[in-house]
């Protein structure tokens, strides 16, 4: 498996200061997956902060970063022990394999290296729904059509709703 990859991103290169950048990721090992990612959670606080750069000191963050949260997507390659296959949908809870780019949670992007360790196997019929949030926050989160005729994501514990669009990684949007 010694093949590396490379991934489009968004890089906050300094506050105030984002580009689309082509990176390399590390390399893959027989415990990792590559995930082609499909979405990514998007937090309207860590990522405020780190683009206005007031946030504060947090190990693993500073810049340049490749922000995005929660990320769902699918596997491309699978490690030989990783115990799982290609085309697999799974969560990504965070990945670091931007090289000197830092990645805390890394979901602006769209491919990661990731230990299969780290993944959690979602339904393929889940699509979108596959809940970003909603792990992180423990609460099962569930979707449905909205009287506008556009799909929300509700959290039941909160009545917190996560609309979605499409960008050219995915991302949401939270109204």
């Amino acid at each position: 498996m010694n093949t590396i990859y490379q991934a489009k991103a968004i890089v906050l290169e300094k506050p105030e200061s984002v580009v689309l950048s082509e990176l390399k990721l590390s390399p893959v090992t027989e415990t990792d997956v590559v995930v082609d990612i499909e979405w990514s959670g998007i937090s309207t606080g860590t990522e405020k902060l780190l683009w206005s750069g007031r946030m504060p000191h947090f190990p693993g963050m500073g810049y340049p970063l490749v922000p995005g949260y929660e990320s769902v997507g699918k596997i491309y390659q699978a490690g030989i022990r990783s115990g799982y296959q290609p085309g697999q949908r799974v969560f990504v809870p965070g990945a670091r394999c931007f090289g000197d780019v830092k990645g805390l949670f890394g979901g602006a992007a769209s491919r990661v290296v990731v230990p299969a360790s780290r993944v959690i196997g979602v339904d393929n019929k889940l699509g979108a729904e596959a809940v970003l949030g909603g792990y992180r926050q423990g609460v099962g989160w569930y979707c449905h059509q909205h009287s506008q005729g556009r799909e929300c994501c509700v959290c039941p514990r909160s009545g917190y709703c996560a609309w979605y669009s499409v960008c050219w990684a995915g991302v949401w949007r939270t109204c």
